[in-house]
C-alpha cells in the first residue's frame, strides 16, 4: 500500500481491519490456525513535515502463529505495538554511489516515486516486535507451557543426527590390528 505526497496535504487516517490485499504477504509468513489466518488490525495517522518528509505514528495490533523455540508446536504470540516512524526524499546524487551512513539516516523510511510505502512499514512493524526466541513460559518460568520440559537443562529437539544414524557408526566397533 503507497500513499502519495499529494495526498498528505492535510493529515491522513488509515483504519487497517485485518482484510486489505497488501496484508497478503505478511499473512503468507505466518501458520494458518483453524479459524484461519489472524487479522492485523490498526490505525495509522500520516502527515506531512514539509520539505517533502513525512511522519507515521501508528499502533498495530496481531498475534500470529509461530513455533516454539524450544518444541516446535505452534503458539499464538501477541504483538500490540505503537511506532512513530519518518519518510524522507530519496537523495538523487548519491543513487547507486558507495556512502557512508550516519546513526540518524537508519531512522528513515525513503519516499520513492513520490510515494510512502505503508505495507513494508507495517511489515517490519511486526517483524522486529518478535523476539528472537519465542518460548511460552509456564506461570513458574522454569518450564515451557507447550511441551512441559524444563527450560534449563533439557534439549527438546535436536538437528543434530544421532551417532547411530552416522554411516561412519560401524567404524566404532571395528577392532583395529596393533
Amino acid at each position: 500500500m503507497n500513499v502519495t505526497l499529494e495526498e498528505l496535504l492535510s493529515p491522513k487516517t488509515i483504519e487497517i481491519k485485518g482484510d486489505e490485499e497488501w496484508l497478503a504477504d505478511l499473512y503468507k509468513s505466518f501458520a494458518k490456525s483453524k479459524k484461519g489466518p489472524a487479522k492485523l488490525t490498526g490505525k495509522l495517522l500520516i502527515q506531512s513535515e514539509g520539505y517533502g518528509y513525512a511522519k507515521v505514528e501508528g499502533e498495530v495490533t496481531y498475534e500470529p502463529i509461530v513455533p516454539c523455540s524450544r518444541c516446535a508446536d505452534p503458539i499464538n504470540w501477541p504483538i500490540k505495538k505503537e511506532f512513530v516512524s519518518r519518510f524522507k526524499p530519496k537523495d538523487e546524487t548519491t543513487e547507486g554511489a558507495d556512502i557512508e551512513l550516519m546513526p540518524e539516516d537508519l531512522d528513515f523510511y525513503y519516499i520513492e516515486d513520490n510515494s510512502l510505502d505503508i505495507q513494508q512499514l507495517v511489515i517490519d512493524v511486526i517483524m522486529t516486535s518478535l523476539p528472537s526466541q519465542l518460548v511460552v513460559k509456564s506461570d513458574d518460568g522454569k518450564s515451557c507451557r507447550n511441551c512441559g520440559v524444563d527450560l534449563n537443562t533439557s534439549e527438546v529437539y535436536s538437528t543434530r543426527p544421532k551417532e547411530d544414524d552416522s554411516p561412519f557408526a560401524v567404524l566404532k566397533n571395528m577392532k583395529l590390528p596393533n
